[in-house]
């Protein structure tokens, strides 16, 4: 028993010598971060192996010859497809486009089990349930001018949500964002090229996500080959240039 217990002190003797003595030192104080002489200079290299070697200037590109494109879209001139602000980029040039700009309120409740998988339509409400639970609802498409600050309009809405739909009694507010809808004077999508404007083309609607691609694609073949779809007709930006 005493030359085992004699073995085993040697052992943990030889143990603790062999360990590194920085697992015992003292740690070093935090370094100042505004010490470091390398922030706003590159550190000197080491040897000529870190220094980079100076090759060949680049060259300039070429020009194509032929437009990116090709012919039909080099001719296409300036499509303005700006939404809130097309009025303002288009009037300077002589084009008169009366627009409105109704702001839109969401609010997004805080999350709640799964009650419903599709879009619910309700008088003064829209609904639906996103994929973490919470509800994100509006009032309406189109848009009022109101003088009510929209934190309490959030609050109205998620009121709204609690008295229309079943099993959302206790939601709660998240969070609201206010957008604005470009909506022409009279509420049709203004699509076309104004008679008196060369190289401009206009596309500006509300609501530009629902009508995006019937649009997209009667645009694009427009602009590109010069077909002009009948469905277009009544939609062209030269009915206001008479106001």
């Amino acid at each position: 028993m005493t030359r085992l217990r004699r073995a085993a002190a040697i052992t943990a003797t030889l143990f603790t010598v062999g360990m590194p003595v920085a697992a015992w030192a003292e740690p070093n104080p935090a370094a100042d971060p505004n010490s470091c002489p390398y922030k706003v200079s590159t550190p000197p290299a080491v040897d000529s192996s870190e220094v980079p070697k100076a090759g060949d200037p680049p060259q300039p590109l070429p020009v194509p010859a032929s437009a990116v494109g090709g012919d039909a879209l080099s001719g296409c001139g300036v499509i303005v497809a700006a939404g809130t602000e097309t009025r303002r980029i288009v009037e300077p040039l002589g084009v008169n486009l009366p627009m409105r700009s109704p702001p839109g309120l969401l609010v997004t409740t805080r999350p709640l089990p799964r009650l419903f998988d599709r879009l619910i339509l309700l008088p003064d409400l829209h609904v639906r349930q996103l994929p973490d639970g919470a509800l994100l609802a509006g009032t309406s498409f189109t848009g009022e001018e109101t003088d009510e600050p929209p934190e309490a309009q959030a609050e109205a809405l998620v009121q709204r949500i609690r008295d229309m739909i079943a099993g959302a009694e206790n939601a709660e507010l998240g969070h609201w964002t206010v957008g604005y809808r470009p909506v022409p004077e009279d509420g049709f999508p203004v699509i076309g090229r104004p008679g008196r404007i060369g190289g401009l083309y206009i596309a500006t609607m509300h609501s530009g996500v629902t009508l995006a691609p019937v649009v997209g694609e009667l645009v694009a073949r427009e602009v590109i080959d010069g077909t002009r779809d009948p469905l277009l007709a009544p939609f062209g930006p030269d009915r206001f240039q008479d106001n």
